[in-house]
């Protein structure tokens, strides 16, 4: 299965998130207006990079009432394509999250 999320701007699609075909784990790309992501996008746990400069960091904030991050913009004019990574991430784990439950529950129920 290939699934997507994008998220469009004003005038053009400025992030996408792509799961691949694999057999074993899931495999996603992230092409986001040049930049790239460093780290471990899955956990929260990154630095998104534009030409190889740091431009944002982003971290899961622990002990707190649902998912919440702490999101650090080093580059003004990239903040709304950094909040829409994190969102966008966000959504792919929570989707990832659903298709698990669902199949346990198809297991328990056959």
């Amino acid at each position: 299965m290939v699934a997507e999320v994008f998220c469009r701007g004003k005038r053009s699609k400025i992030l996408t998130i792509k799961k691949e075909f694999s057999f074993f784990k899931a495999h996603y790309t992230i092409a986001a207006a040049g930049i790239e992501v460093k780290g471990n996008w899955w956990d929260m746990d990154f630095h998104v990079l534009q030409h190889g400069e740091v431009i944002g960091k982003v971290s899961k904030e622990w002990f707190t009432w649902g998912d919440s991050y702490k999101v650090e913009v080093l580059k003004d004019d990239m903040e709304s394509i950094i909040i829409a990574l994190v969102e966008a991430i966000d959504c792919v784990k929570a989707d990832e999250a659903a298709l698990h439950q669902c199949k346990k529950m198809r297991s328990r129920c056959s």
